[in-house]
C-alpha cells in the first residue's frame, strides 16, 4: 500500500495524478499556511511553492507546525521544507523568501494550479486576491483566525456572503473600490473576536487590535482543512462550482 491509497480510495486514481502533477502556491506560512501546506502534501500534491520571508519566533510554538524550539530563528520557508520531504520524498518543493508584492507575483505563482492565501496583512493580501483575481489564477483566502476559539464557527463562502470577521469586510471593502464583489472563495470565522485578557480594552475593539493577537493551536488546522478541501475539490473536478 503507497503512502496515498487511502486518499485514492476516496478520490479515485484519476484525481491522484492530477494531484501528482499540480503545483500549488501557499503565501504565508503561520498556523493557517504551514497547516494547508502539510495537509497538501499529505494529499498527494506532487509540487508546492512555499512563500515566507519570515523566521520562526518561539511565539509561534502554539500553533505554527514547524515551530520548535529547535527551529527557532530559521526560515520558515525551509524548515518547512524540510518537513514536506520526511513525509513525502518525492515531493517538488520551491521555496520563495521573498516578500510578496507587484514586483514579484508574476514570477512566484507562474504556472500554478492554485494559490492558498494564508497572508494575515491587509496589503500584502489584498493585493495577492486582486492579482490572482485579474489573472485568473484560482485562489482560495484564508481570513482571520486569531482572538478565537470555535471551530463551529469557521466556514468557506463566496466572499459575497460571507460576513462577520472584521479582516474580512476591511479586505471586501479594498476589492468593491476595484469593481471585485464576488468570485473568491474564503475561509473565515463568524465569531466574534475575543479581547485578549492581557491587552489592555482600549487597544482591542471587535478584534481590531494592534498589539498581541490571541491564538490556540486547533483553530488554524480547521481553517487549512477548509483549503485543503477545496483546493483538492477543484483539482478532482475542474468543472464543478463552489
Amino acid at each position: 500500500m503507497n503512502s496515498f491509497a487511502r486518499t485514492s480510495m476516496l478520490y479515485g486514481s484519476d484525481a491522484m495524478d492530477v494531484f501528482r502533477k499540480s503545483t500549488i502556491a501557499v503565501s504565508g506560512l503561520g498556523g493557517v499556511g504551514s497547516a494547508a501546506v502539510e495537509l497538501l502534501a499529505r494529499s498527494g500534491i506532487g509540487t508546492i511553492i512555499l512563500n515566507d520571508f519570515d523566521v520562526i519566533n518561539e511565539s509561534d510554538i502554539n500553533r505554527q507546525l514547524t515551530a520548535l524550539t529547535v527551529t527557532i530563528g530559521k526560515k520558515k520557508t525551509t524548515s518547512l521544507a524540510s518537513r514536506l520531504k520526511l513525509i513525502n520524498p518525492d515531493i517538488n518543493v520551491i521555496i520563495n523568501d521573498a516578500f510578496c508584492d507587484e514586483s514579484n507575483r508574476e514570477d512566484i505563482f507562474r504556472d500554478t494550479n492554485f494559490i492558498v492565501d494564508a497572508v494575515d496583512s491587509l496589503g500584502p493580501k489584498v493585493g495577492l486576491i486582486e492579482f490572482a483575481y485579474l489573472n485568473n489564477y484560482n485562489i482560495i483566502s484564508c481570513m482571520g483566525a486569531g482572538n478565537r476559539v470555535d471551530p463551529s464557527k469557521v466556514a468557506l463562502d463566496d466572499i459575497s456572503a460571507a460576513n462577520g470577521c472584521p479582516l474580512l469586510k476591511r479586505v471586501k471593502k479594498y476589492l468593491r473600490k476595484r469593481s471585485i464583489v464576488e468570485g473568491i472563495p474564503v475561509v473565515y470565522s463568524s465569531e466574534l473576536p475575543l479581547i485578549p485578557k492581557e491587552i489592555p480594552i482600549k487597544k482591542c475593539f471587535r478584534g481590531r487590535n494592534r498589539g498581541t493577537i490571541g491564538s490556540v493551536s486547533y483553530l488554524p488546522i480547521v481553517f487549512a482543512g477548509w483549503a485543503t478541501y477545496y483546493v483538492l475539490k477543484k483539482l478532482a473536478t475542474p468543472n464543478n462550482t463552489q
